[in-house]
């Protein structure tokens, strides 16, 4: 995400250093940046239309998708910045309440609904979830940050994604997570395993840090609430080091067709072929993914061949070098950014090429220590400094580097040898 977790304001009250909402843009590096939270990260058709419509009206004609499967519109003015919101709720892409906007931040699986091999639960959890978060006026303290996940597995799982608090389909039914804990709730239904999310929420806004910076308070935290708890490592996990991210572009089983957003930035025109391409070949939704792809189901009796032909020109290999880059706006679209982070994460694609790209998992490019475009840890990422780039391995943006004052072509030359041993491993 963008910005810091600073205390909330009013409506009306915007500054830099936000992590921005539909009521609380936020002033950047090519305009006025507003984030459009889409109940479960999907779009109809008509809503994509017109928000394409409002992309290039009233912004740069850009679109942005964000590491919690959100849209970016940048560019705008502040007068429009504060006159957008309301048009967006009446299109249903918001609360018309700024608190309740806040705090509605819920990761869902992109094909719940549509994979069978997906818990057939998930959806309707996620939907009691985002009521009871509109009602729930005790977590105003909250961190802007503060993130939930419901996980129904499947073709597309959400399992390296990060989050505060997890609802995770498993083999012996739904759990929550809370960063090192894990519990099995004796209550299986949404209604029931929706409020103990709450509770968990209410819970761990009293530490000082999130749990999802800081997992080691979340079995206490289970414990204290009366959960039969497990450690991550008592049910065979380890803490997520490297995200390998699923194939989310291209053919996704016979379900769906995924269109990848190099550095998760696309356009209005872009937009609007993929309202299109749902409406002639898929069911009419678009799917965001935290994974910087655009998945549009297929309808009932069509073919990929017929979705491809509607999409001709954009980037569906699943294999393509971008589909591991993870770079935010960097200099030019952040007042922090100290390098073009964009155009050097292309260049480092390219040189790189397909199979070091594939060996490296992820690569993040960021410009500056915070890390917005990828707050996980990678198995290598470059943070832009003073005199060129820092290179951390299998940490975060914010950790130390290895190796620091690297150009693109010393990176390069470091990063096969990361590949390489990534390679030798296996």
């Amino acid at each position: 995400m963008i910005g810091d977790s600073s205390p909330s304001g009013g409506a009306g009250d915007l500054r830099r250093g936000w992590c921005p909402d539909l009521h609380r843009p936020m002033a950047s590096g090519d305009g006025w940046l507003l984030r459009v939270k889409p109940s479960h990260s999907r779009l109809t058709a008509a809503q994509a239309r017109a928000l394409a419509g409002i992309a290039r009206t009233h912004g740069n004609g850009i679109v942005e998708l964000t590491a919690r499967g959100n849209l970016q519109l940048r560019g705008l003015t502040e007068a429009d910045a504060r006159a957008l919101p309301p048009g967006l709720v009446s299109l249903g892409l918001g609360s018309p309440d700024p608190e309740v906007e806040r705090r509605r931040s819920i990761l869902v699986s992109p094909l719940a609904g549509i994979d069978p091999a997906c818990d057939d639960a998930t959806l309707r959890i996620a939907s009691v979830l985002e009521t009871e978060l509109n009602g729930a006026a005790e977590l105003r303290s909250l961190p802007d940050k503060f993130g939930f996940a419901v996980d129904g597995g499947g073709l597309l799982p959400l399992s390296q994604m990060t989050a505060d608090v997890v609802l995770r389909a498993s083999p012996g039914g739904w759990r929550i997570e809370a960063g090192g804990g894990r519990a099995t709730p004796r209550q299986q239904d949404a209604n029931a395993l929706a409020s103990l999310a709450i509770r968990v929420a209410r819970a761990a806004g009293s530490l000082p840090r999130r749990l999802a910076q800081d997992p080691a308070p979340g079995l206490a935290l289970l414990r204290s609430l009366g959960l039969e708890t497990r450690s991550r490592d008592a049910v065979g996990e380890t803490a997520p080091s490297v995200e390998r991210p699923p194939a989310a572009v291209g053919p996704i089983g016979a379900l769906a067709m995924g269109v990848l957003l190099p550095g998760g930035q696309g356009n209005a025109g872009l937009l609007e072929r993929l309202a299109d391409a749902a409406d002639g070949a898929g069911n009419g939704l678009l799917a965001l993914t935290p994974w910087r792809s655009i998945v549009l189901p297929l309808a009932v009796g069509a073919s990929f061949p017929a979705m491809a032909g509607m999409l001709g020109g954009l980037i569906l290999d699943p294999e393509h070098p971008a589909r591991f880059v993870r770079a935010c706006a960097g200099r030019g679209g952040c007042p922090r950014g100290l390098a073009d982070v964009r155009t050097d994460a292309s260049r480092l694609a390219a040189l790189l090429g397909r199979d070091a790209m594939r060996e490296l998992g992820v690569l993040h490019l960021s410009g500056c220590r915070k890390g917005c475009a990828h707050p996980a840890p990678a198995q290598a990422t470059l943070v832009a400094e003073a005199g060129g780039y820092g290179l951390v391995l299998g940490g975060t943006a914010g950790d130390e580097a290895a190796a620091t004052g690297l150009s693109i072509a010393a990176a390069a030359v470091r990063l096969r040898e990361v590949a390489a041993g990534a390679r030798n491993r296996r």
